[in-house]
């Protein structure tokens, strides 16, 4: 009998730890916060309409931002990185933003955000930060018929290929 309090005071114990080591890499990991804005600068109608990405550092390690973009609806395999005048690459520390200010024309197509699954700031590591324009429903489809054309995309973007170039 003395040997199940004993087995039961370990089963708890390690649960707790198990929890507490969990809560505490949540907290640790990287995060940011992307807030996606359109705005006329001058006031009229006549003056081009800017679109601005605000990057905020949430975690409590230190991101740096290297690319802007968007990616389309139903077109999975392709997304547009935003060269417009920013000042990317940039380091941000815990709570520090960034603001990425550009022309909407210099960036679109069509001057439309409607054919937009989302906008992403990706780090340096390779990990993606959204904000979702598209409805929820339109974005779900859009990364399923990203798994369904592209299957084995992420087993292959693991893998790194140097040019011996």
């Amino acid at each position: 009998m003395k040997n199940i309090y004993i087995s039961l005071a370990a089963v708890i114990i390690s649960a707790i730890s198990l929890t507490v080591s969990w809560l505490s890499y949540r907290r640790d990991r990287p995060d940011a916060i992307i807030v996606f804005k359109t705005a006329l600068i001058g006031g009229s109608k006549n003056d081009e309409s800017y679109t601005s990405i605000n990057i905020t550092n949430t975690g409590r390690r230190q991101l740096t931002i290297s690319t802007t973009g968007y990616r389309s609806l139903w077109n999975p395999n392709r997304s547009t990185i935003i060269t417009a005048p920013s000042p990317l690459p940039k380091k941000l520390t815990e709570g520090d933003a960034i603001v990425c200010l550009f022309k909407k024309s210099d960036v679109l197509e069509d001057g439309s955000w409607k054919k937009v699954a989302y906008v992403f700031a990706s780090d340096s590591a390779g990990r993606e930060y959204r904000c979702r324009i598209a409805p929820f429903y339109k974005v779900w489809g859009f990364e399923l018929l990203g798994k369904i054309v592209n299957p084995f995309h992420h087993i292959t973007s693991h893998f790194k290929h140097k040019n011996n170039d």
